[in-house]
């Protein structure tokens, strides 16, 4: 287990969250919708959730965009890891799964039944040790997932379950996760972000930059990193060029920048780690000798990393832009060789499964 991550400006969101543990260590259920836009640090509260959960089973959901027309693509990463042929579902309930998952024939799974069997899913789980479900970008996931993890949401009572939901802020219509527990993170107030920037930057920083980095990013963590990684301090001197309004698009078309900066095999192993929730070098490699990427092409994105002062292969805000990459990036021709052939369909590996999603978020 990872050590708890050094969070600036959240004790109190940290303190909530640790309270959910806690109570399903304790046998009790508890729920929270986190909220807030981009680069906020959802992500990284639920990081730091999952490293102090211990003695807890963790399943973890990441909505991906492209899957969000595939009708219970997200619920299948949080049921899939469960699901098996011991567990005790009433019959009906075993095969609407079945069916929404690919594993049976049948018409269209009821999506009420659907939803009842998550829940007995999940609850049987529990009973032999406390389930702590992280379910991150949420308001990426497909509608019948979104739908029926709103329901679990609002069903669980007594149960040793955590259920986490992070959420980007503005929400979409309609809300699936109306009427949960909620928490909006805002901005760092100004001591939390100049701690932040003093991570990052130790020479001599004059007072007037300092505080125009933090008005102007609204203390946005991932904005106060990132646009000043984007201009030295000398550039900062005069204030940021900020464009009026969308933040986080901002953030996102200085990701998609970067991207464009590494060479083509690089880009390619980056969208296959945009299609891993998990961001696991280790199966990333696997996926790319499956679309014939060269092993130096990995080397290459870790050195890139290197150079970047990233500490890990795949960190969160490299997977951030990474999944920006599958609806702005177009892979290479073979990718609809890899769509077919990736070990023959239904009962594929994860290597396989990732090389295949990649494939779709680049056509």
């Amino acid at each position: 287990m990872h050590p708890p991550l050094a969070l600036y400006g959240r004790a109190s969101e940290s303190e909530r969250l640790a309270g959910l543990v806690a109570g399903a260590r304790a046998g009790h259920s508890g729920v929270l919708v986190l909220r807030g836009e981009a680069g906020i640090g959802k992500t990284a509260l639920l990081q730091q959730l999952i490293a102090a959960a211990d003695g807890l089973r963790v399943v973890r959901l990441v909505g991906i965009e492209s899957d969000m027309e595939l009708a219970f693509a997200g619920l299948h990463q949080i049921c899939a890891p469960l699901l098996n042929p011991l567990t005790p579902l009433p019959e009906p309930q075993r095969q609407a799964l079945n069916v929404a998952f690919g594993l049976a024939h049948g018409e269209s799974p009821d999506a009420f039944l659907v939803a009842l069997a998550t829940l007995t899913l999940l609850a049987e789980t529990s009973e032999g040790q406390p389930l702590l479900c992280v379910v991150d970008d949420a308001q990426w996931l497909d509608h019948a997932s979104a739908q029926v993890l709103g329901f679990v949401g609002r069903r669980l009572l007594a149960e040793p379950i955590a259920l986490v939901f992070a959420e980007r802020s503005p929400v979409a219509a309609p809300d699936h996760f109306v009427g949960l527990p909620e928490l909006t993170l805002h901005g760092l107030d100004e001591v939390s972000a100049r701690a932040l920037l003093a991570t990052v930057y130790s020479g001599p920083f004059d007072d007037s930059v300092r505080a125009r980095i933090i008005e102007e990013t609204g203390g946005n963590p991932l904005a106060v990193l990132e646009l000043f990684n984007a201009s030295g301090p000398a550039e900062l001197a005069g204030g940021f060029a900020l464009p009026h309004g969308d933040l986080p698009r901002h953030i996102e078309d200085e990701y998609i920048e970067r991207l464009a900066q590494l060479p083509p095999d690089v880009q390619r192993v980056v969208l296959l780690a945009a299609a891993d929730p998990a961001g696991d070098p280790v199966l990333i490699g696997r996926a790319a000798e499956l679309l014939r990427e060269p092993c130096r092409a990995l080397a290459r994105r870790r050195s890139w990393a290197a150079r970047r002062g990233r500490a890990r292969p795949f960190p969160s805000p490299a997977r951030a832009f990474c999944r920006i990459s599958l609806r702005k990036h177009r892979g290479p021709p073979h990718c609809t060789w890899c769509t077919c052939n990736c070990n023959g369909g239904r009962h594929r590996s994860g290597p396989s499964r990732m090389a295949s999603r990649a494939c779709r978020g680049s056509a």
